[in-house]
């Protein structure tokens, strides 16, 4: 992200780092790509649940990436790493609670 960051400001006239990391938010990796993948490939289901689980704390960070960005354009604030681990901290645990939602449900949807 940082290289992001700092390229767009190189890169585009006008665009400073803040904007640099509204961009760079965009790059993260396909979760979705990977799990089809490891399922083609036959993988063992533990290796794809590891897999869906590395996807939510990517996501996580991401959202706290784009958040914290545009926290920075919009606002002009700096956000604090005590900040920035307690809302990863969140959403990692809403993630993990969604994932847990999901389960139950497909295990009571499965036929027995």
């Amino acid at each position: 992200m940082l290289g992001v960051a700092g390229t767009a400001a190189w890169v585009f006239p006008g665009f400073d780092w803040r904007l640099g990391f509204v961009l760079a938010r965009r790059c993260h990796t396909d979760a979705i790509a990977a799990t089809s993948i490891a399922k083609r490939v036959a993988s063992p289901n533990v290796i794809v649940d590891i897999l869906e689980g590395e996807s939510l704390v990517n996501d996580a960070t991401g959202l706290l990436a784009l958040e914290f960005a545009i926290a920075m354009v919009v606002d002009g604030r700096t956000p604090t790493v005590a900040q920035g681990a307690l809302r990863l901290t969140y959403l990692i645990a809403a993630g993990s609670l969604r994932l847990s939602a999901r389960l139950v449900v497909e295990w009571f949807g499965a036929p027995h």
